[in-house]
């Protein structure tokens, strides 16, 4: 278990000050430096040294680096001083990073000018916007995916001598992907993302694009300049109702606070924002795009749905149609089956953006009622909202009834013990994570009275 650090350690010459935040994955301590500098100390949970990935993780992370210190994506995060590894109980991974004083995240700010009621705090909103979309399409001219935008990794700096009031970076991009190099937890961990902001990849359990950071760049554009998340409903099933949402596009156009500057047009603002939140990825404008059209200088071009022989992207965890077929008749493409694409590594990897990752790990399939399936190749948890699809049962099931796993080159389901009906495996109720196999039946329900709900059969490939 990791160690936590107390005022006063000493972990490789970078003494802590105090605890700042601990989460699921890391914990962070302002600390002070070798030379005397006050600095963000970050230790992690995750990855531990110990998994498999670990290695490919650091490396991932150097390379990472290299991409922010040497392009304009410097100037929109934090400076990266170093990580490493340290005996600190268990061999721990660290990474530092510059220290800076006086921010706020965008959502706080947001909540400043509302309740200020500033008749000049549109013009800052629009700028805010304006730059906001800079810096993520600076983050994707870097080849470089956030996956976990949201308001509160988004950090104003207060600066009254320019006219948006901040400077803005991004932050915790730990779990970030390269778009032109598969990530070293595929098949291991889940792309990292957050409620309320979850891109339709997210949902569907697919690999992010710069597309999914568009489209979450799109519900904080609402926030900015309609005053509103379009999918945030407040009721106890919130989390249900943001994915049909999202996978219906049910949010109208927004209806924007105020008129756009010169010479950006309203109504092609309010369409571009509404075509960030697109189902299909491939609708969506690209983050300078959208730049251009905030500022005036451009128009959407029109698009057509991704051909459906270039595949969508990266197919991890999908609903499949039934079809008369015992299986789908169109599969993913094998890296020989795209040899006319260009190729961008050395290893092969294609760009994220033109073809999906070809995913290695054995997919797991939950086939409803119905014939409908349910794939996936990572981590995924499963729930009321991924499982509608399946049938009408649906409702039996928890947010959160269980999660699925590879390990150790099986899959696993490992029930939640808070969910209020019981997870059944062939029928009985169980408690711990349990290995599966194929032709096992998973449902919800009570073993003591012999209901079961939804259930579905598991087929491995």
């Amino acid at each position: 278990m990791a160690k936590i650090a107390r005022p006063g350690d000493a972990i490789r010459g970078y003494r802590i000050i105090e605890l700042i935040h601990k989460g699921a994955m890391a914990t962070s301590y302002a600390a002070t430096a070798p030379d005397g500098r006050k600095v963000f100390f970050k230790q992690y949970k995750s990855p531990s040294v110990t998994v498999d990935w670990y290695n490919g993780y650091v490396a991932y992370q150097a390379e990472l680096k290299r991409r922010v210190e040497s392009t304009p994506l410097v100037n929109f995060t934090y400076r990266m001083i170093e990580f490493f590894e340290a005996d600190f109980g268990p061999r721990t991974f660290f990474q530092v990073f510059e220290f800076v004083r006086g921010n706020l995240d965008m959502e706080k700010a947001l909540d400043g000018m509302r309740r200020r009621r500033d008749p000049g705090s549109w013009d800052q909103v629009v700028i805010l916007a304006k730059i906001l979309m800079n810096a993520v399409a600076t983050l994707h001219d870097a080849r470089i995916i956030h996956c976990d935008l949201k308001p509160a990794n988004i950090q104003l700096f207060p600066d009254k001598s320019i006219a948006a009031g901040y400077h803005l970076k991004l932050i915790d991009m730990d779990f970030s992907i390269l778009s032109d190099r598969r990530a070293p937890w595929h098949g291991h961990s889940a792309y990292v993302g957050s409620p309320r902001y979850f891109s339709p990849e997210h949902l569907r359990g697919q690999v992010p694009l710069p597309a999914s950071d568009v489209f979450t760049c799109g519900l904080i554009l609402h926030e900015l300049l309609a005053g509103r998340h379009p999918y945030r409903s407040g009721g106890d099933d919130e989390e249900e109702a943001y994915a049909q949402g999202v996978l219906g596009h049910t949010a109208p156009p927004p209806a924007l606070l105020g008129s756009m500057p010169a010479p950006a047009d309203d109504g092609k603002v309010a369409e571009a924002i509404h075509r960030c939140l697109s189902p299909d990825p491939w609708q969506r404008p690209t983050a300078r795009e959208l730049n251009l059209v905030l500022n005036g200088r451009g128009d959407l071009a029109p698009r057509s749905s991704r051909p459906a022989a270039s595949a969508s992207p990266v197919a991890d965890a999908r609903i499949v149609p039934a079809t008369p077929a015992a299986r789908p008749a169109a599969r993913m493409a094998t890296p020989a089956e795209d040899d006319d694409l260009p190729r961008l590594l050395p290893e092969g990897l294609l760009s994220a953006a033109t073809r999906p990752v070809t995913a290695r790990t054995p997919a797991l399939e939950l086939i409803g009622p119905g014939g409908q399936r349910l794939s996936m190749r990572v981590r995924t948890d499963v729930g009321r909202a991924i499982c509608k699809p399946l049938g009408e049962d649906s409702l039996f099931w928890d947010r959160l009834q269980f999660t699925v796993d590879r390990k150790d080159g099986r899959w696993l389901v490992i029930p939640n013990a808070a969910a209020t009906n019981e997870t059944l495996l062939n029928g009985e109720a169980i408690s711990v994570e349990t290995p599966l196999a194929e032709g096992d039946t998973l449902a919800v329900g009570r073993q003591a009275r012999g209901i079961a709900k939804l259930p579905l059969t598991v087929h491995l490939e």
